[in-house]
């Protein structure tokens, strides 16, 4: 060159075009600066919330048992055998 400066290598050119591109994502932040921000929000960040632990449910057991449910759960009951017996087996 004329005036006497040198073509920066490509080396050169590609650590200029990453502190570019850094300062604009980064908004100006140098390295040190980042991590101050960073280790400050993981400082900050809520625990996640407890779960209560889970309480069994109380249902009402009727004093007899409905005979016409009995017998609908009965025949479904032989027809699932039946299935396991000729049908898959």
């Amino acid at each position: 060159m004329p005036d006497g400066t040198r073509d920066p290598s490509a080396a050169e050119q590609r650590r200029q075009w990453q502190a570019r591109m850094n300062a604009q994502h980064t908004g100006g932040m140098d390295a040190a600066q980042l991590r101050q921000v960073r280790q400050a929000a993981a400082y900050r960040q809520p625990a996640p919330p407890q779960q209560p632990a889970a309480q069994p449910v109380q249902t009402a057991r009727p004093a007899r048992p409905d005979a016409a449910a009995v017998r609908a759960g009965a025949a479904n009951l032989e027809r699932h055998i039946d299935n396991l017996k000729n049908g898959f087996g």
